[in-house]
């Protein structure tokens, strides 16, 4: 059902939807983004395994790679949630050395491991 314009910049504003049809539209907006997201992440640390292979990667929710490098160094990669970077402790307790990695959004999955493999192979 419409309703007429409002003048407003929002273009649902002239539609008028009952809140419960809003709230289910938009938490299955945010759950579909989220698994979206996650799913990439998933491809990412798959991709990333096979470029270091004597590194194990963990990828859990809510976005970020653990790779444990075969020198010992432990790094934390920032997912897709939150950008990609890379902190890595090169032993236990010792302050991260911290690398943003350039991106874009649209990158697939393994331009995104080629990226992460390019700064964590200097560790």
């Amino acid at each position: 059902m419409s309703k007429p314009s409002s003048g407003d910049d929002d273009p649902l504003a002239d539609f008028d939807l009952p809140p419960e049809v809003m709230s289910s539209t938009f938490e299955h907006a945010i759950g579909d983004d989220a698994m979206r997201v996650h799913e990439r992440g998933h491809a990412v640390a798959a991709a990333l395994q096979r470029k270091l292979k004597s590194a194990l990667v963990d990828y859990q929710f809510p976005g970020m790679l653990t790779v444990h490098l075969a020198s010992g160094a432990v790094a934390r990669c920032g997912g897709p949630a939150i950008g990609w970077m890379v902190d890595v402790e090169r032993t236990p307790g010792a302050p991260a050395v911290t690398r943003e990695i350039a991106v874009d959004d649209d990158e697939d999955a393994g331009q995104v491991a080629d990226a992460l493999a390019k700064v964590l192979k200097k560790f």
